[in-house]
């Protein structure tokens, strides 16, 4: 399909604007208008578009590492899922997203706080296996965080412009 803006995509999503490209997809930013908000949209080009094998293959390995496999039948439902889907499970959507969309750069916040830290380590580990090239930045638990990257800074609160400058108060005389 050749996707231009305002194109409709599966009778719902309104293209946009168009985000980015890779070798297997585009990225667009689309407005979904049965739920009436925006979404980044992937497309898949090529002989990928056309291969239905390939493309189930990818959205079931993306939510099978992301410890999801029990949601496959539920795919194609339209439904509140912030609702339905424990913390958990929404960190592991999140994760599942990252796989399929195969971000430059992926900011997590409190990505694993909900799960236990044996399963926050085993995601991070599949992001750094399965996205070796992707710069991936955290915030969160420092105990948890800190083994799982090469670098880490800490913020102490302060604004910048606090930070080594004398502080010069003026009383009138």
């Amino acid at each position: 399909m050749n996707v231009t803006r305002d194109t409709i995509v599966d009778g719902r999503y309104r293209a946009l604007k168009r985000l980015g490209a890779g070798g297997m997809a585009e990225v667009w930013c689309a407005e979904d208008e049965v739920l009436g908000r925006r979404v980044a949209l992937k497309l898949l080009g090529g002989r990928y578009v056309e291969d239905p094998e390939f493309r189930e293959r990818f959205r079931r390995e993306a939510q099978s590492a992301a410890g999801l496999t029990h949601l496959v039948p539920r795919l194609d439902e339209e439904a509140e899922w912030a609702t339905m889907l424990s913390g958990g499970e929404q960190q592991r959507v999140a994760f599942a997203r990252a796989l399929i969309a195969r971000p430059a750069v992926l900011l997590l916040d409190e990505a694993v706080t909900t799960l236990e830290e044996t399963e926050g380590r085993a995601l991070y580990r599949m992001l750094a296996e399965r996205l070796p090239d992707t710069i991936v930045i955290s915030i969160g638990r420092p105990a948890l965080l800190s083994t799982l990257h090469r670098r880490a800074i800490a913020l102490d609160g302060m604004p910048a412009s606090a930070r080594g400058a004398t502080r010069t108060i003026a009383l009138p005389a």
